[in-house]
């Protein structure tokens, strides 16, 4: 079972964000043939225009060309608004939504793949003349080759997704584990390992200056449709007093911005925890017991299915923090789930269940479950099933004992690569318990206490002791089980052709 975080990006507007609006506005450029521009201004997130005068080596009247020469500008202003699409709107982003960028080839693997969401960005592209008749002859040609446009053109953006140095730093402790655990198949080097299960080209990237190097996946964002706004370009007109013309046309594309990067890695390797800072801890949320004062259709409706497995803040779950959970079953219910750390040895004590920290048994049931500690790894056989876990493969009960003391003992070599868990379940299933139960509480009368706590809906006053002898009322009140299994002839089978002569060939009319 493998951990998941979520790690926001250091920067994502650099290095995605804006290479991505200049691309589009290249390929609109060369589309209309006006790449040959001699200065393109990109306002970028400035929120205040850059005022005449605001370098030191600014000449006077040198900003205003008042000589009235304006030089073909572009000022490009884009603006970016949140879109419904690829978002948390329309993805919860409880799976993986890209392809990883770095995965390892264990049978549960560790990954990384991206966080993108959905972005309009809109463009407004504004170009200045020194005089009207070269402004008018830029707004026919892009109105004329706007006319004879089929369909809207496309461009590609080749973007940076920068790695947080955090996420390399958890690799690294990654690395030193498998190393520890592995050391004939993991590469001493942490460079040559990540090279091994890295599934793109990573590169490296820094600031203007040359420093505050990072680790990034290029990216092509292709097949980006660009769409105009408007089905013409508004006409020129004066800009100021100084004899400029300008021409305004906008233009938008949706875009996929880059949030973040997801993660999932092991919380153990082998028998070692990753350090502390790298587990995500889980919110106070999932740990809030059941309020048991609330309504009766609240109550009921958390029970009508019949089954409880486990998935709420029902049981008690040591450490909180672990990600593995009690598949469950029909009417079975996890009472407390304990991870364990077991040695290379052929027979070892897993724990005493009664010993477990922030859980204290009732007295009764404790002395139930030590004397029938013979059974109490079966189910069906008692109300209290105890399973032992190497990752989600259930352990023979066979391969397991426990003492008078309530110490639970692993009778075979473990696999060392996987993690095991003790789970204390209850078992609800009335109708399946085994006629050795009822018999059992036939010689030990004092220990029927245990059914009224285990079903506090059955009237339990008015049934006469001693309670077990009436185990078929009990069944038929509580109406919780299957009862006896029986073979099941289904539709399914029938599609295949089964029958019932598969194996015996019917001789009476031959």
């Amino acid at each position: 079972m493998l951990l998941k975080a979520t790690v926001q990006s250091e920067e994502d507007y650099k290095t995605v964000t804006r290479p991505a609006v200049y691309d589009s506005l290249r390929r609109m450029l060369k589309f209309y043939g006006l790449e040959s521009s001699a200065e393109i201004f990109y306002n970028g997130r400035n929120e205040i225009a850059k005022m005449v005068g605001s370098n030191t080596s600014d000449q006077i009247r040198t900003n205003l060309y008042t000589d009235g020469v304006f030089r073909n500008k572009l000022f490009v202003v884009a603006d970016f608004e949140e879109t419904n699409f690829n978002t948390g709107y329309s993805n919860q982003r409880r799976e993986m939504t890209e392809r990883p960028v770095w995965m390892t080839n264990h049978k549960e693997p560790s990954m990384i793949y991206p966080s993108l969401s959905g972005l309009i960005v809109n463009v407004s592209v504004i170009a200045n003349f020194n005089s009207r008749k070269l402004a008018d002859q830029f707004q026919r040609r892009i109105n004329r080759a706007q006319a004879e446009q089929a369909v809207a053109f496309n461009f590609s953006a080749v973007v940076h997704l920068p790695v947080n140095n955090t996420i390399v730093a958890m690799l690294t402790n990654l690395h030193e584990l498998y190393l520890k655990n592995e050391p004939d198949t993991t590469p001493v080097s942490f460079s040559d390992w990540f090279k091994q299960y890295h599934k793109v080209p990573f590169v490296y990237v820094s600031d203007e200056s040359g420093k505050n190097s990072r680790l990034a996946v290029p990216m092509s964002l292709d097949e980006i449709g660009l769409y105009f706004k408007d089905a013409k370009v508004n006409k020129s007109r004066n800009a100021d007093v100084f004899g400029k013309y300008e021409v305004e046309m906008s233009y938008y594309f949706f875009f996929n911005e880059f949030v973040g990067w997801e993660l999932q890695y092991p919380l153990s390797i082998y028998q070692d925890d990753i350090k502390a800072i790298w587990i995500p801890r889980p919110d106070d949320g999932f740990k809030k017991k059941f309020n048991i004062r609330v309504s009766p259709e609240y109550s009921f409706g958390r029970h009508i299915s019949g089954t409880r497995t486990g998935e709420g803040a029902d049981y008690l779950r040591l450490p909180d923090y672990d990600p593995w959970k009690f598949t469950g079953g029909d009417w079975l219910q996890p009472i407390v789930q304990v991870r364990l750390r077991i040695a290379d040895v052929e027979t070892q004590q897993l724990g005493n269940i009664f010993e477990i920290p922030g859980f204290r048994w009732n007295e009764k049931i404790k002395n139930y479950i030590i004397r029938r500690r013979d059974v109490v790894f079966k189910q069906s056989k008692n109300p209290f099933y105890i399973t032992v876990w190497s990752e989600d493969i259930q352990v023979d009960p066979n391969r397991l004992e426990m003492d008078e003391n309530g110490v639970v003992s692993l009778l075979t070599a473990p696999n060392m690569q996987n993690r095991y868990r003790l789970v204390v379940v209850c078992d609800y299933a009335v109708r399946d318990y085994q006629d050795s139960f009822w018999t059992d509480l036939l010689h030990n009368p004092d220990d029927e206490v245990i059914l009224p706590g285990l079903f506090p809906g059955f009237d339990w006053a008015n049934l006469p002791k001693p309670w077990a002898q009436y185990s078929r009322e009990i069944c038929k009140g509580i109406n919780k089980g299957r009862g006896l299994k029986e073979y099941d002839f289904n539709r399914y089978m029938a599609s295949l052709g089964l029958n019932a002569y598969l194996f015996i060939e019917d001789m009476r009319n031959v």
